[in-house]
């Protein structure tokens, strides 16, 4: 963290008065939020996700209408704002821009935590995943099928990330003080037909994108390996600093962040990428690829749970850093240069 442990435990939960910069996450309470992160837990919603009942959450589908409700009802639970339209957590876009029907409309899910520092709370934070995964075999959304199972769970990809984000908000939601900045937690619809949600959101934010200090993507990190998980942009800006604090503070949890294994290829394929093309200072933890990815093998009988729950707890301490640091991150200007392509307003 960007202040030594001792000064964060002297400093735990102390008042602040009119004007007073709050002192954020003390280590004690971020461990006991960190221990919070249960493997049980973490499989359990991901049962509820990923069940075949969810038919793959496709985008538009009545099943991920479904999961959007659950992701709502769960912001809902652990106290979050809504940041939703007309006071509720699902912010709705049209996919006349994507897609050949000028009807149909698609759910993304926002819950808020407004941040403890009187200035810094201005300054969100944006923590994410994609709710989607790709359907049904034949159903146009290039599923495929494994013998006679016909359902792509998306159990990695990405009922991973979106139980990561709910386990998230939990936690964050049940310090007793909260992070300096404000924390926006965002399950985006239509990653898999091609970053629908997050585009869309980005375009017509709930919080003003200016504001954004930084984009946190979770995407895939059920199958990763019992000892690390990959930051893919770890290089790109000072947010790789974070990580770096992150993992010389917490070996105890047996999960090291390392740096992106495959040179770029994969920064532009999830959702933190419309968020980089507007400036926002962007990486995404990721397991790397594997064979199941958009078939029926993407299970949940294949998952490491344990795994998953210990990166959830790294990545809780990497977005405590960010949300608590005196400064936002910044970009590498020649990684910048070189990884996005800025997308215009």
């Amino acid at each position: 963290m960007w202040l030594g442990a001792a000064l964060l435990a002297a400093c735990a939960d102390a008042p602040s008065g009119p004007g007073t910069p709050a002192v954020g996450v003390s280590a004690l309470a971020a461990r006991r939020g960190a221990d919070g992160v249960s493997a049980a837990e973490f499989a359990r919603q991901l049962g509820i996700v990923a069940d075949d009942s969810m038919r793959g959450r496709g985008t538009p589908s009545r099943e991920l209408e479904l999961t959007a409700a659950y992701i709502a009802a769960t912001f809902s639970a652990v106290g979050l704002t809504p940041g939703g339209d007309a006071g509720t957590y699902v912010r709705r876009y049209t996919l006349s821009a994507f897609a050949a029907d000028p009807t149909a409309t698609a759910p993304n899910v926002i819950g808020i935590l407004e941040g403890s520092d009187p200035l810094l709370r201005a300054e969100h934070v944006l923590v994410t995943s994609h709710m989607d995964a790709v359907g049904m075999a034949g159903g146009g959304q290039n599923c495929v099928a494994s013998g006679a199972d016909s359902v792509c769970n998306g159990a990695n990809d990405n009922g991973s990330g979106t139980v990561a984000v709910l386990q998230l908000a939990r936690a964050f939601a049940g310090l007793p003080t909260r992070p300096r900045r404000t924390l926006v937690f965002a399950t985006f619809s239509g990653e898999e037909r091609g970053l629908w949600g997050s585009l869309a959101y980005a375009r017509a934010p709930a919080l003003p994108l200016p504001q954004t200090a930084a984009a946190i993507n979770i995407d895939m990190i059920g199958r990763n390996a019992t000892d690390s998980l990959f930051v893919v942009g770890k290089t790109y800006s000072t947010l790789g600093d974070a990580v770096d604090r992150v993992n010389r503070a917490h070996p105890e949890t047996g999960m090291r962040l390392v740096n992106d294994a495959w040179d770029g290829l994969y920064f532009g394929r999830s959702d933190h990428y419309s968020f980089a093309r507007l400036g926002v200072p962007s990486l995404f933890f990721f397991n790397g690829p594997h064979g199941d990815v958009h078939t029926a093998r993407d299970a949940l009988n294949l998952m490491n749970v344990d795994a998953a729950a210990r990166s959830v707890r790294m990545i809780f301490y990497a977005i405590v850093d960010v949300a608590d640091a005196p400064t936002r991150p910044s970009w590498d200007p020649a990684a910048r240069t070189r990884w996005v392509v800025p997308l215009g307003r």
